[in-house]
């Protein structure tokens, strides 16, 4: 195990050590001296179900391919595209490879039409891959290899060079390490480390795990401080041709880290009274929900025009646990759409 402190992984630029990497480990599996090693990697990580243990051969690798989709001006440049044989027939994976940062569906989309009839198209991601990106990725055609897959992997050829070992370490203390931790923070209500936004996208997609991942946003205040929201319900064209959206969000103010129920529509002053009269009646379709059911609501006011807040609740020790937050809010969300359906 080599000194944390001078890995040499924890010194490279972090967007470029996964591509670097993996074009290293690609081009040095190539050689049949390891092919035992290579079959390994291939086999877990890279072939299909059906192809594992063909013969792979011929390994190439290209970085940073220029990918230009017809009547589109722009280049998009493929972080990898792999050329290999199995059994000697030509196959090609193209990578999008991310370390923290997230993916768009027009993104993968334009690598995959601009780049047609690959083996396979991988997401790659070091951070956690939040519920939303797993169905994104799914939609489109791409699989996805995550911190778990990635490291089992290594673990199994890590013998072969020391920057392998180098990478193994780096990625399990930076990366592992805290998507493992997050699990122990929901459990044991750790929510001060809702600062990080990987942690809220985290406790999200832990509450809504059983609905559809489509809802899910995210991003930062003007301080950088993340928020994450989950649309649950919304009524087109309710204030005009502007739509109303019903969406529940962490986020933290001086009294510490909430989850809030907000009401919100694009509107102008024209419709300001109206949207203001269907605040109330949210917020009695909330509280009538709420009542009786042991949790804590906090103070709001009435500031904001467009998004409002119809009910909050602060995260503390007892009883408004990340646990407890968990089993309520989808009951509650799925009995305040009932209501809010009914709304004329």
């Amino acid at each position: 195990m080599s000194d944390a402190t001078n890995n040499l992984f924890s010194h490279s630029p972090k967007e470029l050590t996964t591509d670097g990497f993996l074009t290293w480990i690609l081009y040095f599996l190539n050689n049949d001296e390891y092919k035992n090693q290579r079959q390994i990697f291939f086999d877990e990580l890279l072939l299909k179900k059906s192809d594992q243990k063909k013969q792979v051969s011929n390994i190439e690798v290209r970085r940073q391919v220029k990918i230009k989709l017809p009547n589109n001006k722009k280049i998009n440049r493929a972080d990898i595209i792999l050329k290999f044989k199995l059994d000697g027939i030509d196959k090609e994976i193209l990578f999008e490879n991310k370390t923290s940062t997230t993916t768009t569906y027009k993104q993968l989309d334009s690598y995959k039409n601009g780049y047609k009839n690959c083996y396979r198209y991988i997401y790659l991601k070091l951070a956690y891959i939040n519920c939303q990106e797993k169905e994104l990725t799914k939609s489109i055609g791409y699989d996805t290899i995550d911190i778990e897959q990635l490291s089992n992997t290594l673990q199994k050829i890590k013998s072969i060079h020391l920057f392998v070992e180098h990478y193994l370490e780096y990625i399990n203390t930076t990366f592992k390490k805290h998507i493992f931790d997050m699990a122990d923070f929901l459990q044991n209500n750790k929510y001060a480390e809702l600062k990080s936004a990987q942690f809220q996208q985290f406790v999200m997609c832990h509450i809504f795990k059983n609905e559809g991942n489509k809802n899910l946003d995210f991003g930062r205040n003007n301080g950088g401080r993340p928020w994450t929201n989950w649309n649950i319900c919304q009524k087109n064209n309710e204030y005009g041709n502007k739509n109303e959206w019903i969406f529940w969000r962490i986020d933290k103010t001086k009294q510490g880290y909430y989850i809030r129920l907000d009401q919100y529509a694009n509107i102008d002053k024209k419709y300001k009274k109206a949207k203001k009269q269907r605040l109330n009646e949210l917020r009695n379709i909330a509280n009538n929900i709420f009542k009786g059911l042991g949790l804590k609501t906090g103070k709001m006011n009435n500031k904001g025009t467009k998004q409002s807040k119809i009910i909050i609740f602060y995260f503390d020790d007892s009883p408004n646990t990340l646990e407890n937050m968990s089993d309520f809010i989808p009951k509650f969300s799925a009995e305040f759409c009932k209501e809010y359906a009914k709304i004329s």
